[in-house]
């Protein structure tokens, strides 16, 4: 990676993940001439804005059916202060830069509402000191509203801003560790009720799933799970009859060495289908 590459990537990361103590800049391209066209404005990793005020949510933790891209988008759109309308989700790969992935426990909303909410409060302080700009008046007589910056009787859309305006604020870790975020009464979005962002995806079949994905030379696996959690030993497999079942290949013992789960059988197969039909039968 060239170092103006390298630089570029690590202050949008270091803008909430906090690599060094030094402060990171929150701005956007300049408004005119080749900037313009370079596309979305991306002031942190988490979440872009691009430039008909379309605001797109990267989410990193995994959709087990629990909505969770609508939560963490509602999180930062709440304090972005969006429309609903204009807020998107995003599922990203497995790049390193993510961070911590993990799913489970009924944790990501609390543990990843630090981080996203401050991020939306960021975005929202930097887009009215440029509205304010674009406008003529003082941030201190501006209010954001639905994709908006307000003054006097007159407006400027998040879109327009992001075309024209050229935010220069910048945030250390420390200073965005405690930059206020709304009060639990003044919220628009939080606690409200909202049409799920992910719904359609999964009704039309553009939704992918982890199922989805397909490599070369791969094989599906489905576990036969022991019947208690401690003691259970598995002495034996049968797989006559799972044999018959095109596309079984074979079936496999796994020990656990912390013993939590001795005994798993893990039957495998050229495709899911067979390997569930070959599970039941061994």
């Amino acid at each position: 990676m060239s170092e103006p590459q390298h630089q570029s990537a690590l202050s949008r990361r270091a803008f909430l993940v906090g690599l060094s103590g030094a402060a990171v800049m929150f701005g956007f391209a300049p408004g005119e001439g080749a900037a313009q066209e370079s596309g979305p404005f991306e002031p942190t990793i988490w979440y872009s804005l691009d430039r008909d005020g379309m605001v797109t949510v990267n989410i990193t933790r995994a959709e087990m059916g629990q909505h969770i891209g609508t939560a963490i988008a509602r999180i930062l759109a709440d304090e972005l202060e969006v429309d609903w309308s204009n807020v998107r989700i995003s599922l990203v790969d497995t790049d390193p830069k993510w961070g911590d992935m993990h799913t489970g426990g009924s944790r990501s909303v609390w543990t990843d509402f630090p981080l996203y909410s401050r991020a939306g409060a960021a975005g929202r302080i930097a887009l009215i000191e440029a509205g304010a700009k674009l406008l003529g008046v003082s941030p201190s007589q501006c209010v954001a509203r639905q994709g908006a910056v307000s003054a006097e009787g007159r407006s400027i859309s998040y879109g327009e801003i992001v075309r024209r305006g050229e935010p220069m604020h910048k945030f250390t870790p420390d200073e965005l560790a405690k930059l206020p975020i709304k009060h639990a009464s003044e919220r628009r979005l939080i606690g409200k009720k909202t049409d799920a962002l992910d719904i359609p995806a999964k009704i039309n079949g553009a939704a992918r799933y982890g199922i989805d994905a397909v490599v070369e030379g791969m094989v599906y696996a489905r576990p036969k799970i022991p019947p208690t959690r401690y003691g259970s030993v598995v002495r034996s497999v049968d797989d006559s009859a799972a044999k018959r079942v095109k596309g079984y290949l074979k079936s496999l013992v796994l020990e656990d060495p912390s013993n939590l789960v001795p005994g798993w059988v893990v039957v495998c197969a050229r495709s899911y289908p067979a390997a569930i039909r070959a599970a039941d039968l061994v």
